[in-house]
C-alpha cells in the first residue's frame, strides 16, 4: 500500500539533500558531456556533410546495438549491488562485480565476432571498414557501460561524474581531430583511441577482474533478473530510436542525417531525468529490500517535479533549435520541423523516467516489456501512417511523440498498480498525473503550428505562473527537496 505523509516527507531531509546534490552533480557532468558532443556533432555534420554523416549515424547504431548482446546478464548488476550493500553482504557485491564483468565482455566479444563476420560480407568498401572497426569499439565500449553502471550502483558518483566528463574531451578532442585529418575515417579511429583510454581508467576505479566461474543458484538469479532488463533495454531503446529505422528505410540516409536534430535536442533534454533516475535507483532497491517507508514517495515524487518543472527547458529548446541550426547548419535545415514535433513528447518520455527505478527495485520490472514493446508499435504504424499521408520526417516525429504518450500512462498506471492501487484507481492517479503534462505538450504543438516565437513565449509566462502559484505552495517534494518544515 502507498505510504502516507509522515516525517520522511514533512521535514528536514539529509538523505533528501543528498540525493538532489548527487543528481545535480551527476547531471552537471552529463550535461557537460553533453555539450561537447553537440558541439562535436555540429562540426562532425559540417565537415561530413550529410552523406558521410549518414554513414556514421548508421555505424553509431550497430555500435549502440552491440550492447545488449550480453541479453541482460551484466544489467543484473544494477540491482544486485544495492541488494548486497542492503544486506551487508560484501563478497556477494565482488562476485556480482566479476560476474557480471564475465559475462560482459564475452558477450560482447561475440558480438564483435559476428559484425566482423557482417564485414567481411559487405560490398560496399565504406561500410567494410566501419564495421571492422565498429567490432573492436564494441568491446571498448561495454568496458566503458559496465564500469559507469558499477560506479552508479555503488553510489560513487563523484568518479562517475569525472569519467564521463573525461570520456566527452577525450572524444571530443580525438574525434574533430580526426575528422580534420583523415575525414569519416579518422573520425572512427578517434573514437577508438578515447574508448580504449577511458577503458582503462574505469578498470582502473572498479578494481575488478572479469570472471566466468559461477554455479547455477548465480546464473539462474542473474537471468530471471538480466534477461528482462536486457528486454527492456532493447525495447525501450527502440521505443526512443526506432523512429531511426523508419527513416533510414522509408526515406533514406540523407533525411536521417536531417533527423539527427531532433534526436540530438532530444538527447539533450533526456539527460537531467535520466540522471535522476540513476541517482535514485540504488537507494530506492536498498530501501525497499530493508523494507523502509517512503519507498513509493521516492519513486512517484519525482514524476510530479519534472512534469510541474520539465516542461520549461523544452520550450526554450523549441524557441532555440531553429536560430540555432539556421545559424550553425543551415544545409540542415529541413530538421527544424521534425524537431519541433518531437520534443513534445521528450518531454512526456521525461517526466515517466521519474518513476523508471520503482518496477525494478520490486524485481517486477518484466512487466514492463509488454507496455514498451506495445508502444514501439504504436509508433511505428503512426509514423509508417503519417509518412504515407505526405508529413515526411515531421509524421515519424509527431509519430514519436504519440508513441511516448501511450508509453508514459501505460508505465504509469503499472507503477500506481504495485504501489497497491487497483487497476482502475491506478489508471485515474496516472490520468491525473498525466493530464497537466497532455496539456503542456499540446500547448507545444500548438506552438509548433501557429506562430512559433510569440506563442511559445506566451506559454512560459502562464508556465511560471500555474506554477509558483499552484504547484509549489501544495506539493511536498519542493519542500523535502530544500529540506524546510511545511
Amino acid at each position: 500500500m502507498a505510504a502516507g505523509p509522515s516525517a520522511h516527507l514533512s521535514g528536514p531531509s539529509s538523505r533528501a539533500r543528498r540525493l538532489l546534490s548527487h543528481a545535480i552533480g551527476y547531471g552537471s557532468a552529463t550535461y557537460i558531456a553533453a555539450a561537447l558532443n553537440a558541439v562535436r556533432g555540429v562540426v562532425l555534420a559540417r565537415v561530413l556533410g550529410p552523406d558521410n554523416y549518414g554513414v556514421w549515424s548508421v555505424l553509431t547504431l550497430v555500435l549502440v546495438w552491440s550492447q545488449f548482446a550480453d541479453v541482460g546478464l551484466a544489467s543484473a548488476v544494477n540491482r544486485q549491488l544495492p541488494v548486497s550493500r542492503a544486506e551487508g553482504d560484501v563478497h556477494g557485491a565482488s562476485r556480482a562485480k566479476a560476474l557480471g564483468f564475465g559475462l560482459k565482455l564475452g558477450a560482447t566479444g561475440i558480438a564483435a565476432i559476428a559484425t566482423l563476420v557482417a564485414a567481411a560480407l559487405t560490398r560496399n568498401p565504406v561500410y567494410r571498414e566501419g564495421l571492422s572497426v565498429v567490432a573492436v569499439l564494441a568491446v571498448l565500449q561495454a568496458i566503458q557501460q559496465f564500469g559507469s553502471v558499477v560506479l552508479l550502483a555503488e553510489r560513487r558518483v563523484a568518479t562517475a561524474g569525472r569519467l564521463v566528463v573525461t570520456f566527452a574531451v577525450l572524444n571530443f578532442v580525438a574525434t574533430l581531430g580526426g575528422a580534420f585529418m583523415a575525414g569519416l575515417r579518422g573520425v572512427w579511429y578517434g573514437l577508438g583511441v578515447a574508448l580504449a583510454v577511458t577503458a582503462v581508467l574505469y578498470v582502473r576505479a572498479i578494481s575488478v577482474r572479469p570472471s566466468l566461474r559461477m554455479r547455477w543458484p548465480e546464473l539462474r538469479s542473474m537471468v530471471v533478473v538480466g534477461m528482462p532488463l536486457a528486454a527492456l533495454a532493447l525495447i525501450s531503446y527502440n521505443l526512443v530510436n526506432v523512429d531511426q529505422l523508419v527513416v533510414a528505410g522509408a526515406l533514406g540516409g540523407r533525411e536521417l542525417a536531417y533527423y539527427t536534430i531532433a534526436l540530438t535536442i532530444g538527447g539533450l533534454l533526456y539527460i537531467a531525468p535520466s540522471s535522476l533516475a540513476s541517482i535514485i535507483g540504488p537507494p530506492l532497491i536498498e530501501k525497499w529490500r530493508r523494507g523502509d517507508e517512503g519507498v513509493e514517495d521516492l519513486a512517484w515524487e519525482p514524476v510530479r517535479f519534472l512534469r510541474d518543472s520539465y516542461w520549461l527547458p523544452t520550450v526554450l529548446a523549441m524557441l532555440v533549435v531553429g536560430p540555432a541550426v539556421r545559424w550553425l547548419l543551415p544545409q540542415y535545415q529541413p530538421g527544424i520541423q521534425p524537431a519541433l514535433f518531437y520534443l513534445p513528447g521528450a518531454y512526456l518520455l521525461g517526466m515517466n523516467l521519474g518513476a523508471s527505478t520503482y518496477l525494478l527495485a520490486l524485481g517486477r520490472h518484466w512487466a514492463n516489456i509488454p507496455l514498451a514493446l506495445a508502444s514501439v508499435g504504436v509508433s511505428v504504424c503512426l509514423e509508417l501512417l503519417f509518412v504515407r499521408l505526405g508529413m515526411g520526417l515531421s509524421g515519424v516525429a509527431l509519430g514519436s511523440t504519440c508513441g511516448y504518450l501511450v508509453y508514459t500512462f501505460s508505465h504509469l498506471t503499472v507503477v500506481r498498480a504495485n504501489m497497491g492501487d487497483r487497476i482502475p484507481a491506478a489508471s485515474f492517479k496516472a490520468a491525473k498525473m498525466l493530464l497537466p503534462a497532455l496539456a503542456w505538450a499540446l500547448l507545444m504543438l500548438s506552438g509548433t503550428v501557429l506562430n512559433r516565437t510569440t506563442w511559445l513565449i506566451a506559454i512560459i509566462v502562464f508556465g511560471f505562473a500555474y506554477v509558483w502559484i499552484l504547484v509549489v505552495p501544495h506539493s511536498k517534494i519542493y519542500f523535502r527537496l530544500l529540506g524546510v518544515a511545511r
